[in-house]
């Protein structure tokens, strides 16, 4: 198939494709919905990850009528490629903060996404409608409802597009490890080391496989397993760290006035 070309501006009223997942409040802006955007506290709770599973899983068994390539990876380093710290004036960064910056810079990012892009095929993760971009701020729990379930909003669609969909379970499985704080005009973004435990993984996977099922989705003897979608998390968290490592050293070469607080090289380099 060829690939299509989509202009989203013109898929406006995203609840009426996907009206079996979202709430009524969807195709509103985030600033006019009652609630607020989730923190990495809210899942202490392990009945919030259940309810992201569920959700992904829903979001994931929808077909979209967009080009089914998945080429997200490379969209990202080709973005990240474009980005030269020439020129890049070290001293307008903090003293303490050079030494984790020019780590940071120096990265051979292209080399190491390179071979997850080789590598992810042969992982043998679904092709499916996936978000791309899912972290806390891009998510919201509204005011109303009674569950999780029903107060859970995923937001921002800006990145959406088919990919494996290790990508998205190993996003949502690492969404509590970082904890983002607005200090004035800076962002400082800390590492919590909150991996969430083997237990909780597991019933992740199995409410995640649990939902296709009732998505009318035939269920594959191996891989759609519980160890399968393990594998295939483990392996996407590297990518989904190389991402934010390559998106914050874009935004700090090319912002004159960035001022680097912290950074989330530190946790992709335990």
């Amino acid at each position: 198939m060829d690939e299509v070309e989509v202009d989203f501006e013109l898929v406006k009223d995203i609840k009426n494709i996907c009206a079996r997942f979202l709430t009524s409040s969807w195709s509103k802006h985030k600033d006019d919905i009652k609630g607020r955007n989730l923190i990495a506290e809210d899942f202490e709770d392990d009945q919030l990850y259940f309810a992201v599973a569920r959700k992904l899983a829903r979001y994931h068994s929808q077909s979209m009528p967009i080009s089914k390539l998945v080429n997200f990876a490379e969209d990202m380093m080709k973005y990240f490629a474009n980005t030269s710290p020439a020129g890049f004036d070290m001293e307008v960064i903090n003293e303490s903060d050079r030494k984790t910056l020019d780590e940071l810079i120096n990265f051979p990012l292209e080399e190491e996404y390179l071979w997850t892009i080789k590598v992810a095929p042969k992982v043998e993760s679904r092709k499916v409608f996936s978000h791309n971009d899912f972290w806390v701020d891009n998510a919201m729990l509204t005011d109303s409802g009674d569950s999780y379930d029903e107060r859970l909003m995923i937001l921002d669609y800006e990145l959406c597009g088919y990919n494996f969909r290790g990508y998205d379970i190993a996003s949502a499985l690492r969404i509590a490890e970082f904890r983002y704080e607005s200090i004035e005009d800076e962002v400082e973004v800390k590492y919590l080391k909150n991996e969430c435990s083997y237990e909780t993984k597991r019933r992740f996977y199995e409410q995640y496989l649990h939902e296709i099922r009732k998505m009318n989705r035939k269920l594959h003897p191996i891989l759609d397993t519980i160890d399968h979608l393990q594998m295939e998390a483990e392996f996407f968290a590297l990518q989904h760290y190389l991402f934010y490592i390559g998106t914050n050293k874009a935004l700090i070469v090319q912002n004159d006035e960035f001022t680097f607080v912290s950074i989330l090289y530190g946790s992709c380099n335990q």
